[in-house]
């Protein structure tokens, strides 16, 4: 079982499902259509499989069209993760571009005012460190 059919499963609440179905047994497609209209707190995954079942499309469709809908939700969910791991892969080549900055600010001043290489050196380190604690490896610690 992989993390999709895990994030589809955690939709579903056994609990409904099962007083649907008695709802469908003892009133039929039609009440359970107005249930799930009228219903306050909305699953809105559950009631799309229920929506393809009172519309009549056949188990196997169903399971498709909701595999299809649960994959979907999932990567949307991952465009967010992936713009944090492109960033994080960066963020090292940043941090060179900074150290590279500062250092040209500390030569710069070596000639003139050799008592001002501190601000170029700090924003050399700093921007090393950054780069170091930003990096792919901090940020992606303990997965596989």
């Amino acid at each position: 079982m992989n993390i999709r059919h895990v994030y589809a499963f955690n939709l579903l609440n056994a609990g409904n499902v099962g007083a649907r179905g008695y709802l469908v047994k003892k009133s039929g497609l039609l009440a359970l259509e107005r249930e799930i209209k009228s219903a306050k707190k909305q699953d809105h995954f559950l009631n799309y499989g229920i929506e393809l079942v009172i519309t009549g499309y056949s188990g196997e469709e169903v399971r498709q069209m909701l595999s299809a809908a649960s994959n979907g939700a999932f990567q949307r969910a991952m465009v967010q993760a992936l713009i944090l791991k492109n960033m994080a892969a960066a963020a090292p080549a940043f941090g060179m571009i900074g150290t590279l900055v500062g250092l040209i600010i500390m030569l710069e001043s070596l000639a003139t005012d050799p008592e001002s290489l501190g601000p170029g050196l700090a924003v050399a380190l700093l921007t090393t460190l950054y780069g170091v604690l930003a990096g792919p490896s901090r940020l992606s610690a303990g997965r596989k």
